[in-house]
């Protein structure tokens, strides 16, 4: 009995069944979907593609990898430079912004944020 279990993350330069085949024949356990990329409408039918490879005697299963809301910063002058403990303001659901506040997109941010809390903009880029 095998008790290591491999897990394939597909994007979409795997998409095709082709590839889709090639992994499963390769031994993947699972197929994690990565919901970052694409519509999820695009996921049934690679969810389907990916349980039509299945047999009786060969399943696999799917994990589905939702991402969280995602920080993405707007449009301002110049550059800001951030020293680690220092003190800034977002204004969000904002797109631009000339002045020394940084704009981040998500409207949402300061209804999901508690005194103390971290934030990660820009995919990590800034913290």
């Amino acid at each position: 009995m095998r008790r290591t279990r491999v897990v394939a993350t597909i994007g979409p330069s795997s998409w095709d069944p082709t590839t889709l085949k090639s992994i499963f024949d390769a031994g993947a356990d699972v197929f994690r979907l990565n919901y970052s990329h694409g519509e999820p409408e695009q996921k049934t039918e690679l969810y389907e593609r990916i349980r039509s490879m299945e047999t009786e005697q060969r399943k696999t299963c799917i994990l589905a990898d939702l991402p969280g809301p995602k920080l993405r910063l707007g449009e301002f002058d110049g550059v800001k430079l951030l020293n680690n403990g220092e003190s800034i303001r977002l204004l969000c659901g904002k797109m631009e912004h000339d002045g020394e506040e940084i704009p981040v997109e998500y409207d949402g941010l300061s209804a999901d944020l508690n005194p103390g809390d971290s934030i990660v903009v820009a995919d990590g880029v800034i913290r």
